[in-house]
């Protein structure tokens, strides 16, 4: 395989060598790595380089695993455990240590996108209004933390509820 920027080359599957690849687990998916400013552009590497060795199932559900008694299950956690070496060799070490025990890869990506989601519901909470300090109080508090979308609409609800309660008059 030749070398680049991003560290050795991925394989391809075509339909004449897919399952028969030799993967070796020291490739990168990108030459970036994932710290705690950069995970769009990062995830966004990293699908498109999954999607381009028919791998990008194995993140988003699409290549779902086999029963441990199937006779697809040992291809298909070798294929599993590729790309979960593939992520984390495209992540920052710290990050690695987080989340070095994921079941799978799409465990990972999922664990990867959900801490990346509260990374900005915090930021976003701190800025509401001072009228907002009861909600900014009652999501943290959730025995599962909503998802930004979540986090999103009960601030548009309570939004909505608010002007609703108190309209403004009409000049």
């Amino acid at each position: 395989m030749q070398k680049h920027d991003a560290g050795k080359k991925l394989p391809t599957a075509t339909p004449s060598t897919k399952g028969l690849l030799q993967e070796s687990h020291s490739q990168c998916l990108t030459n970036m790595l994932l710290d705690e400013r950069n995970f769009l552009p990062w995830s966004r590497a990293v699908t498109v380089a999954l999607g381009g060795c028919s791998k990008l199932g194995h993140i988003n559900g699409k290549i779902e695993a086999h029963p441990e008694d199937d006779l697809g299950y040992e291809e298909w956690l070798a294929s599993d455990n590729s790309v979960m070496s593939w992520i984390f060799n495209s992540v920052e070490p710290y990050i690695y240590e987080i989340f070095a025990y994921s079941n799978s890869a799409q465990a990972l990506w999922d664990a990867l996108v959900g801490i990346e989601e509260t990374d900005r519901i915090f930021p976003l909470l701190t800025s509401l209004r001072p009228e907002y300090d009861d909600l900014k109080r009652q999501i943290p508090m959730s025995p599962v933390l909503p998802s930004l979308t979540e986090v999103c609409a009960v601030i548009q609800g309570e939004e909505t509820k608010r002007q609703v309660m108190n309209p403004t008059p009409a000049t």
